[in-house]
């Protein structure tokens, strides 16, 4: 099953297109952001692949800001992760990236933690601020807060 998404940025102003394939085994997202920031116009496209527990195995972020064409890429090996093809050792344990330009990267560990009503889990992510050219392990907390959300 294919959904396609529009969606317009709060935060930084912006203009977002992800495509969500879902099937029995996996998950792929191919998603394209354009958008303004500092006065500079942007571009992001990136593909993240996961498994059927929503755990990424592959993420790979293009991206045009400020005349810089930049691509990152990274592999996830049971929590261990590789970054343009160099083993990371401070991103073991993270089992999700953020992309704080989208709100889809959220919906990763939402889909994969299955969290009860009141329930609320704090995890390791690898946070990939694109604007600011900065990726970092950080720790972040979900709480579900009704059946509905």
């Amino acid at each position: 099953m294919q959904t396609n998404i529009l969606w317009t940025g709060i935060e930084y102003y912006s203009l977002e297109n992800c495509i969500i394939d879902l099937s029995e085994n996996k998950v792929g997202v191919d998603s394209a952001i354009i958008g303004l920031y500092n006065e500079k116009i942007y571009r992001v496209a990136y593909t993240i692949k996961l498994n059927n527990l929503w755990q990424v195995n592959y993420c790979i972020i293009k991206t045009q800001f400020d005349n810089r064409i930049k691509t990152i890429k990274f592999l996830s090996n049971q929590d261990k992760w590789s970054l343009d093809g160099k083993y990371f050792p401070e991103f073991d344990g993270c089992t999700d990236v953020d992309i704080p330009l989208t709100p889809f990267t959220n919906s990763l560990p939402i889909n994969r933690l299955k969290l009860s009503e009141g329930e609320a889990k704090e995890i390791d992510v690898i946070y990939i601020d694109l604007l600011e050219d900065n990726i970092k392990r950080v720790k972040q907390k979900y709480s579900r807060v009704s059946a509905e959300v």
